[in-house]
């Protein structure tokens, strides 16, 4: 099972997709497929949850137990918590044995996009030229066009 919580459960970025049996995980191609405890603890939301069966067996203990994919529309900075041992229904595991599994909480660090700040900038120089421009032609001066 996997438990994430982005941001302290109310605020922060949107965990849009969870995968757990998907290509990469450790249950790719064993399962009986993948399920939850529906709205409001699936996608999109900040505390999803989501579990999957072995279809025989078990698998490698080692590997990657899910993907989550995160949204992070509206936000330009900042660094939000991401809870996977400390999490709503508990700490993620990949056994049904408490304990089994090592996973860590760690954080969401969003940065801007230096596209962004490059046009910021741009902006910001444009308005200064013409702000300037402006106090010239007020004082009489020739501004070239």
């Amino acid at each position: 099972m996997l438990n994430v919580v982005v941001g302290d459960g109310t605020q922060g970025p949107i965990i849009s997709g969870l995968d757990v049996v998907g290509p990469g995980t450790v249950f790719a191609g064993n399962h009986l497929g993948q399920w939850g405890f529906g709205p409001p603890y699936e996608p999109p939301s900040r505390n999803v949850y989501a579990i999957t069966i072995t279809a025989n067996g078990t698998v490698d203990a080692h590997g990657v137990i899910g993907f989550a994919t995160i949204d992070t529309t509206g936000y330009t900075s900042g660094t939000f918590p991401f809870a996977l041992e400390n999490s709503l229904f508990g700490a993620s595991s990949i056994s049904e044995f408490e304990g089994d599994s090592d996973v860590i909480d760690g954080s969401i660090t969003i940065v801007p996009e230096p596209g962004a700040l490059a046009l910021a900038v741009c902006g910001a120089l444009a308005l200064l030229l013409g702000t300037r421009r402006g106090r010239l032609r007020q004082h009489g001066c020739r501004v070239p066009e």
